[in-house]
């Protein structure tokens, strides 16, 4: 499985001042499509998160020695953390990590399943909270986000848009998804916008971030020099 760190890109400034680890298929320059972490059990799993999160935090403290200013998105799951030893475990290594509020680290709560009780979802966010770090959302479904009576200690919420061949359908559930998150005060991310067409249908439902291939086809190991920050995408192939 190879990893990189690709550009979250603000849909109406076109810049990006964010990054999120991805599996990817490819080259680190071109990659062909950005993937998912594959779907583990128990140890596996456990062993895989963890070190997902100190690879994004050893980049994370990269970027602050060079004095960049990007927040770097770490995705961790649902499933995982719904196990209790496999939490305590999780959150004794956020612990070890001293996240910096230049570069601060995003834990977006991956898969959340259609159903899951909204109270669930705000106790484990609220858990995972610690000095520089913020939580996203990330939702399997668009259809299927609860209703939230209490308001979520959250950054974003965050998905892929339905594959539905009515565009007409995808635009209501991408407006209410958006509509739900101005009512929580927080920010939308639509991952996975790899046609021009999903960009422009994210951009006309005031989607606010994206990443796909369809706005960019680069992305960073963490190996080559630190890029500046912003991105633009008249700047990214000049890296």
């Amino acid at each position: 499985m190879q990893l990189g760190f690709f550009p979250i890109w603000d849909l109406h400034r076109g810049t990006s001042s964010a990054l999120s680890l991805k599996p990817f298929r490819g080259s680190a320059n071109q990659p062909r499509g950005i993937g998912r972490f594959p779907q583990l059990e128990g140890e596996p799993l456990i062993k895989m998160e963890i070190a997902v999160l100190n690879g994004a935090n050893a980049y994370a403290t990269r970027l602050a020695e060079a004095n960049q200013i990007c927040a770097v998105f770490v995705p961790v799951s649902y499933k995982m953390l719904s196990g209790f030893h496999a939490r305590i475990r999780y959150i004794t290594a956020l612990q070890a990590v001293h996240a910096r509020s230049s570069t601060p680290l995003v834990l977006q709560i991956d898969a959340i399943p259609s159903g899951t009780p909204a109270i669930r979802i705000g106790e484990l966010s609220a858990m995972m909270r610690f000095p520089n770090t913020k939580v996203t959302l990330k939702f399997q479904s668009l259809r299927a986000i609860p209703d939230f009576d209490f308001q979520l200690s959250v950054a974003s919420l965050d998905g892929v848009m339905p594959a539905d061949s009515n565009v007409s359908v995808v635009e209501k559930i991408t407006s209410d998804f958006v509509r739900t998150a101005s009512l929580q005060k927080v920010t939308t991310l639509i991952e996975e916008l790899d046609t021009p067409e999903s960009v422009s249908l994210a951009r006309h439902c005031n989607v606010r971030f994206g990443i796909g291939t369809a706005l960019s086809m680069r992305s960073f190991s963490g190996l080559e020099d630190i890029p500046k920050f912003p991105l633009s995408e008249q700047s990214l192939w000049k890296i």
